[in-house]
């Protein structure tokens, strides 16, 4: 009796893993895209995960700047500024190159 608990246990199990390898498989694409959307933002909402799953790039979330932790505010911030907005980064090379123009007149 306990051969044949084991031997049906061990067909549900075997049958369950190629359902789920299978769906992983189809899916790759849209674990990449989560996978990327994850490192850019570290969590997604139910609606970028329905974007996702539609086949379309993911919109960033409606309020990303309570996803940031406050240490992250640094001149390393890689997020895109909102519009109207100058990235860190932009205001350094902006400075740069003014600085320049100025030590040449």
């Amino acid at each position: 009796t306990m051969r044949k608990i084991d031997k049906e246990i061990r067909r549900i199990l075997d049958d369950q893993y190629s359902i789920a390898y299978r769906i992983l498989q189809e899916n790759a694409d849209k674990m990449e895209v989560m996978c990327n959307a994850l490192m850019e933002w570290e969590t997604l909402d139910a609606d970028q995960v329905k974007e996702i799953m539609a086949g379309k790039q993911p919109s960033p979330p409606k309020d990303y700047s309570r996803n940031v932790r406050p240490e992250d505010h640094d001149s390393t911030d890689k997020t895109e500024p909102s519009e109207g907005q100058v990235s860190p980064q932009e205001t350094t090379a902006t400075s740069s190159i003014e600085d320049k123009t100025e030590t040449k007149d």
